[in-house]
């Protein structure tokens, strides 16, 4: 696997995660519809749209297929207990595993 270059971690409330793999017939699979807390915690910001930049340009610089569907599946989403941190931007709605 490719290391991925991401910002340290650290008490910012916007977290970008990415879904957890299975194995599913052989085969390593993300699983999207996975429950938040299963997500992987990849990097932290301080504003969404910081969030969306980092991720936008992992995206278009993915060096391979592996990260490329690594990032893409990737989201940013408000951190647990940090709405009020987070501001107007939070969607609780766009949740990983939730229900709409």
């Amino acid at each position: 696997m490719t290391a991925c270059l991401t910002p340290p971690l650290t008490d910012a409330p916007w977290l970008l995660v990415a879904p957890p793999e299975v194995y599913e017939d052989g085969a390593v699979r993300m699983d999207d519809d996975a429950p938040l807390p299963l997500w992987r915690r990849l990097a932290e910001f301080d504003d969404a749209a910081a969030c969306q930049v980092f991720r936008d340009a992992q995206v278009r610089n993915a060096p391979n297929d592996e990260q490329w569907a690594l990032w893409s599946k990737s989201r940013c989403l408000c951190g647990p207990g940090d709405a009020a941190r987070c501001g107007p931007d939070a969607d609780d709605d766009s949740q990983p595993g939730s229900t709409p």
